[in-house]
């Protein structure tokens, strides 16, 4: 690049290096963007978001490989990555997403790999950092243990949304402050989710207005109880027989292959559309 090009790039303003370049990149990539002139060495540390997505690990993996990095190392080095971009991220986060690859590596590394990484610690970075956002995911073969999720998801008193996917629930604390800024919660295949687990989780959630559960097998009777809930959605909760919503403001109820479901009680003075396939 000719250096006349590269001072083109540190005299954009910094609205238009953030909102329309950097926020169309990869993690991986804008921490690369950081090489292109001295001016942007450190923007990657003031993006607004931070997405350990499929495409950075798979990016992270060929680096490994073309450095000639193999097996135990090359976990470490990822690791040692992570840390290295939570740590020195220094900007509010609105997003967060973090992929767990339990199906990622071979030959029993990816199990390794989610035994090094300390989720709690890259949970409890994001909480300081006030996130708002937070995408959690943890897909794994249906032979493989699924990945306990860190109590420490409480401390997250900022979240405006969140989505978890494939983990094993853990009892909420009794001492808990509420999610009192939390409006949309998905969780999807979850393992130990029971309906006390559940209820007790909405309580804490006192402004929550959407709520989908996705392949939760663990409820049988469930009854949730939601002053602002507008929008329920169950999909796949496979052993569920009765439900009770006691939402005044349900706006939308909307179910997908629950096929047990006998027994339906819906208290909302609201319902305006009611999808129960």
């Amino acid at each position: 690049m000719a250096d006349q090009d590269i001072c083109r790039l540190s005299e954009l303003p910094e609205s238009l290096v953030y909102s329309d370049i950097l926020s169309r990149l990869s993690l991986s990539d804008v921490v690369r963007s950081s090489i292109l002139c001295s001016q942007w060495r450190y923007n990657w540390t003031r993006i607004p978001y931070l997405h350990f997505s499929p495409h950075f690990f798979t990016h992270m993996r060929w680096s490994v490989r073309r450095r000639g990095i193999l097996g135990r190392e090359a976990i470490t080095h990822i690791k040692e990555t992570m840390e290295h971009i939570l740590i020195n991220h220094k900007a509010p986060l609105e997003c967060f997403l973090l992929y767990i690859p339990n199906k990622f590596f071979r030959n029993g590394l990816s199990r390794r790999f989610i035994e090094a990484m300390d989720i709690k610690e890259c949970i409890d970075t994001v909480a300081q950092k006030g996130v708002e956002r937070m995408f959690l995911e943890a897909v794994a073969h249906p032979w493989q243990k699924k990945v306990s999720l860190p109590v420490t998801i409480f401390g997250c008193k900022t979240l405006l949304h969140l989505q978890l996917v494939g983990f094993i629930f853990p009892e909420i604390p009794t001492l808990v402050e509420n999610f009192k800024l939390l409006r949309v919660c998905v969780l999807a295949n979850i393992q130990n989710l029971t309906e006390h687990r559940l209820q007790r989780l909405v309580e804490l959630c006192t402004v929550l207005e959407k709520l989908v559960l996705v392949s939760c097998q663990e409820f049988i009777h469930l009854k949730i109880q939601a002053t602002n809930l507008n929008c329920l959605i169950l999909a796949g909760c496979s052993s569920l027989e009765s439900l009770t919503a006691n939402c005044p403001q349900l706006l939308l109820l909307k179910t997908r292959k629950v096929l047990k479901l006998q027994e339906l009680q819906i208290n909302s003075y609201s319902l305006v559309e009611l999808n129960i396939n």
